[in-house]
């Protein structure tokens, strides 16, 4: 069990990675739903010039649940943490591979989010 518990953290800290960089492909092609997690992505995204959020998640206490802070900086807006609070994720493996099944985010305090959301 050890090793699926690593290879789920390592999914968790690639999938802010990849929101980080703007790979909102890669970050639905870990989904189940790929499609769907592709269309929510870009429904709720900002990506700037650069391709990416200009967001820098820092992932900490993964129990297998997560706590997350998230902070952005963008040429008009300093670095300020904009959103605070944790992922309730679902996982299920799918050829020897962890998958994310579900996220539910709950949020627990929202900073200025107008350079990261699209509403």
């Amino acid at each position: 069990m050890a090793d699926s518990a690593r290879e789920i953290k390592n999914l968790i800290y690639a999938s802010a990675a990849r929101l980080d960089a703007g790979d909102l492909a890669g970050i639905a092609s870990r989904f189940t739903g790929t499609a769907d997690a592709r269309a929510m992505c870009e429904m709720v995204t900002r990506v700037h010039a650069d391709g990416t959020p200009q967001t820098k998640h820092l992932t900490s206490d993964v129990r297998i649940d997560v706590d997350e802070a998230m902070t952005q900086a963008t040429p008009e807006l300093p670095l300020q943490v904009i959103v605070t609070g944790r992922y309730r994720d679902m996982f299920h493996r799918i050829e020897e591979s962890s998958w994310f099944d579900t996220r539910i985010m709950f949020i627990d305090q929202v900073g200025d989010t107008s350079h990261h959301l699209k509403w």
